[in-house]
Protein backbone atom coordinates (compact mmCIF):
# COMPACT_ATOMS: atom_id res chain seq x y z
CA UNK A 1 0.00 0.00 0.00
CA UNK A 2 3.24 2.21 1.19
CA UNK A 3 4.32 1.77 -2.51
CA UNK A 4 1.04 2.40 -4.08
CA UNK A 5 0.71 5.43 -2.53
CA UNK A 6 4.31 6.64 -3.35
CA UNK A 7 3.51 5.26 -7.35
CA UNK A 8 0.29 7.38 -6.58
CA UNK A 9 1.79 10.60 -4.96
CA UNK A 10 4.64 10.71 -7.83
CA UNK A 11 1.56 10.47 -10.45
CA UNK A 12 0.40 13.39 -8.58
CA UNK A 13 3.40 15.66 -8.55
CA UNK A 14 4.03 14.92 -12.41
CA UNK A 15 0.29 15.96 -13.05
CA UNK A 16 0.67 18.99 -11.23
CA UNK A 17 4.76 19.76 -13.33
CA UNK A 18 2.34 19.30 -16.70
CA UNK A 19 -0.41 21.33 -15.00
CA UNK A 20 1.81 23.73 -14.65
CA UNK A 21 3.87 23.64 -17.86
CA UNK A 22 0.37 23.76 -20.09
CA UNK A 23 -0.43 27.16 -18.42
CA UNK A 24 3.00 28.43 -19.52
CA UNK A 25 2.85 26.66 -22.96
CA UNK A 26 0.68 28.76 -24.43
CA UNK A 27 0.19 27.31 -28.54
CA UNK A 28 1.15 30.45 -30.29
CA UNK A 29 1.84 30.02 -34.08
CA UNK A 30 5.11 29.12 -34.91
CA UNK A 31 7.38 31.79 -37.28
CA UNK A 32 6.96 29.12 -40.39
CA UNK A 33 3.05 29.02 -39.63
CA UNK A 34 3.22 33.13 -39.43
CA UNK A 35 5.71 33.44 -42.28
CA UNK A 36 2.76 31.48 -44.44
CA UNK A 37 0.15 33.68 -43.44
CA UNK A 38 1.96 36.35 -44.27
CA UNK A 39 2.52 35.07 -47.68
CA UNK A 40 -1.30 34.56 -48.07
CA UNK A 41 -2.23 38.16 -46.97
CA UNK A 42 0.09 39.53 -49.20
CA UNK A 43 -1.83 38.06 -51.53
CA UNK A 44 -5.55 38.61 -50.07
CA UNK A 45 -4.89 42.45 -49.05
CA UNK A 46 -1.42 43.38 -50.10
CA UNK A 47 2.12 44.25 -48.30
CA UNK A 48 0.08 48.09 -47.14
CA UNK A 49 -2.07 46.29 -44.85
CA UNK A 50 -2.51 46.80 -41.36
CA UNK A 51 -3.15 43.03 -40.93
CA UNK A 52 0.17 42.19 -43.17
CA UNK A 53 1.95 44.75 -40.32
CA UNK A 54 0.17 43.06 -37.79
CA UNK A 55 1.49 39.94 -39.25
CA UNK A 56 5.04 40.86 -39.45
CA UNK A 57 4.84 42.08 -35.55
CA UNK A 58 3.96 39.07 -34.65
CA UNK A 59 7.00 37.23 -36.40
CA UNK A 60 9.40 39.74 -35.01
CA UNK A 61 8.41 39.28 -31.01
CA UNK A 62 8.54 35.60 -31.71
CA UNK A 63 12.22 35.88 -33.10
CA UNK A 64 13.08 38.48 -30.21
CA UNK A 65 11.47 35.94 -27.66
CA UNK A 66 14.63 33.75 -29.82
CA UNK A 67 16.94 36.25 -28.78
CA UNK A 68 17.31 36.93 -32.57
CA UNK A 69 17.14 40.87 -32.55
CA UNK A 70 18.90 40.79 -35.79
CA UNK A 71 15.96 39.28 -37.70
CA UNK A 72 13.55 41.24 -35.63
CA UNK A 73 14.27 44.77 -36.09
CA UNK A 74 13.70 45.12 -39.63
CA UNK A 75 10.41 42.95 -39.52
CA UNK A 76 9.56 45.84 -36.64
CA UNK A 77 10.80 48.67 -38.94
CA UNK A 78 8.89 47.20 -42.24
CA UNK A 79 5.27 47.20 -39.84
CA UNK A 80 5.77 50.24 -38.90
CA UNK A 81 6.14 52.17 -41.89
CA UNK A 82 3.05 50.18 -42.95
CA UNK A 83 1.27 50.78 -39.54
CA UNK A 84 1.82 54.83 -39.33
CA UNK A 85 1.15 55.07 -43.05
CA UNK A 86 -2.34 53.29 -42.73
CA UNK A 87 -2.99 53.91 -39.38
CA UNK A 88 -1.28 57.16 -38.31
CA UNK A 89 1.84 57.44 -36.22
CA UNK A 90 -0.41 57.99 -33.20
CA UNK A 91 -2.64 54.86 -33.48
CA UNK A 92 -1.81 52.55 -30.73
CA UNK A 93 -0.72 49.80 -32.67
CA UNK A 94 2.21 52.40 -34.33
CA UNK A 95 2.73 53.18 -31.14
CA UNK A 96 3.31 49.71 -29.44
CA UNK A 97 6.12 48.11 -32.73
CA UNK A 98 7.81 51.99 -31.98
CA UNK A 99 8.09 50.69 -28.32
CA UNK A 100 9.00 47.14 -29.64
CA UNK A 101 11.43 48.60 -32.28
CA UNK A 102 13.00 50.62 -29.61
CA UNK A 103 13.49 47.61 -26.86
CA UNK A 104 15.02 45.45 -29.79
CA UNK A 105 17.28 48.47 -30.80
CA UNK A 106 18.78 48.53 -26.79
CA UNK A 107 18.57 44.83 -26.35
CA UNK A 108 21.00 44.72 -29.32
CA UNK A 109 22.66 47.63 -27.48
CA UNK A 110 22.19 49.84 -29.78
CA UNK A 111 21.47 52.84 -27.32
CA UNK A 112 22.11 55.48 -29.73
CA UNK A 113 19.29 54.15 -31.88
CA UNK A 114 17.15 52.70 -29.37
CA UNK A 115 17.01 55.32 -26.98
CA UNK A 116 15.53 58.30 -29.37
CA UNK A 117 12.85 55.36 -30.48
CA UNK A 118 11.85 55.11 -26.56
CA UNK A 119 11.76 58.58 -26.40
CA UNK A 120 9.33 59.39 -28.87
CA UNK A 121 7.36 56.46 -28.22
CA UNK A 122 6.85 57.90 -24.78
CA UNK A 123 5.35 61.11 -25.83
CA UNK A 124 2.74 59.47 -27.75
CA UNK A 125 2.19 56.60 -24.82
CA UNK A 126 1.77 59.71 -22.71
CA UNK A 127 -0.83 60.71 -24.59
CA UNK A 128 -2.76 57.75 -25.08
CA UNK A 129 -2.45 56.38 -21.72
CA UNK A 130 -1.66 58.99 -19.29
CA UNK A 131 1.54 59.34 -17.10
CA UNK A 132 0.43 56.98 -14.41
CA UNK A 133 -0.13 54.04 -16.91
CA UNK A 134 2.12 50.54 -16.31
CA UNK A 135 3.57 50.84 -20.02
CA UNK A 136 4.65 54.72 -19.41
CA UNK A 137 5.91 53.96 -15.76
CA UNK A 138 8.19 51.45 -17.30
CA UNK A 139 9.26 53.46 -20.72
CA UNK A 140 10.22 55.68 -18.37
CA UNK A 141 11.76 53.61 -16.39
CA UNK A 142 14.07 51.94 -18.66
CA UNK A 143 15.10 55.46 -20.18
CA UNK A 144 16.16 56.53 -16.58
CA UNK A 145 18.02 53.03 -16.64
CA UNK A 146 19.99 54.49 -19.75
Amino acid sequence: QQQQQQQHGGEEDKEAENEESDDDDVDYPSIEELQRELAALSVTKGTRHPDYARILVDIAAAKSDLEDYLGAVPLYEQALRIQENALGDDHPSSVQTLTDLAICRLDLGETHKGKPLLERALVLQKQQLGDDHADVVAIREVLMSL
